[in-house]
């Protein structure tokens, strides 16, 4: 297998335009890293972030949809996925009618705490047209698999083939149609500018980033430098996105944008 970086090159060498990974909980072996986009931003291709743990997790309604929405909020946090990209959750079995209510329940709890990000499905014809009909999911990939033939008319990605090698990789082929999908990638919004700066780095995005952490509580030194201690202050911020988000969202949104 290639190195990484070497991998993500010759996707957008071979006209690749995005690359559809797994946001998960930390630790996993599959989930995107931040190293993992920062490559894949830097070969210039998007990301698109679905959650799955296991193919029949949304079976189980609203109790896995309040724990799932929680954990892929967390991995986006640490990724640095921008805000307003979407987020898709996975239906990935032969849906059924009478798994309609069940999986609504899953989004509708989804949908309830999922307010930085956009919210998209992936499953078959029948899954993405049911989520979509109820107003639970705005961006929809649909596999071709359980699909007889048929595509959604409004799907935004479409995955028509799968268990190809590619660079030493196995891989599903998808092919986007629509322009919009809720792809991101770091080079978009602050994210990638807080990732750029490195020990010592001075200035005053960087002192007015400090007072905003100290306003939740981090203790730092006011020196308008970039060190490890503001860095771990960040990470640890990240980690608590529902505190985070509910007290600091905006402020951290302008503070990242003076960071030029």
């Amino acid at each position: 297998v290639q190195p990484r970086p070497v991998i993500e090159r010759m996707l957008a060498d071979l006209r690749f335009k995005f690359a559809c990974r797994y946001l998960a909980p930390q630790g996993w072996p599959k989930a995107i890293t931040r190293a993992e986009a920062e490559d894949l931003a830097a070969a210039g291709l998007q990301t698109l972030s679905v959650f799955e743990t296991s193919a029949g997790r949304a079976k189980g309604g609203s109790g896995n949809g309040v724990t799932d929405a929680e954990v892929a909020l967390a991995a986006a946090d640490r990724i640095g996925q921008p805000a307003g990209s979407a987020i898709y959750f996975a239906c990935d079995f032969d849906f059924q009618p009478s798994d309609t209510i069940s999986v609504a329940g899953y989004f509708e709890a989804i949908n309830k705490r999922v307010t930085t990000h956009a919210v998209g499905v992936y499953g078959s014809f029948a899954a993405v047209r049911a989520m979509h009909s109820q107003g639970l999911a705005k961006y929809l990939w649909q596999a071709y698999a359980w699909s007889g033939g048929k595509v959604y008319p409004e799907t935004h990605v479409y995955q028509y083939n799968n268990g190809q090698t590619l660079a030493g990789v196995s891989v599903d082929y998808n092919r986007q149609l629509k322009p919009d999908a809720g792809m991101w990638s770091l080079g978009q919004g602050g994210a990638s500018q807080v990732a750029s700066l490195k020990t010592g780095d001075k200035g005053p995005g960087i002192e007015a980033l400090q007072r905003l952490l100290n306003a939740g509580g981090a203790g730092l030194t006011v020196d308008a430098t970039w060190g490890p201690k503001t860095a771990q202050a960040y990470d640890a911020a990240l980690r608590a996105p529902a505190q985070w988000r509910a007290a600091f969202k905006d402020q951290l949104i302008a503070t990242i944008q003076q960071m030029n």
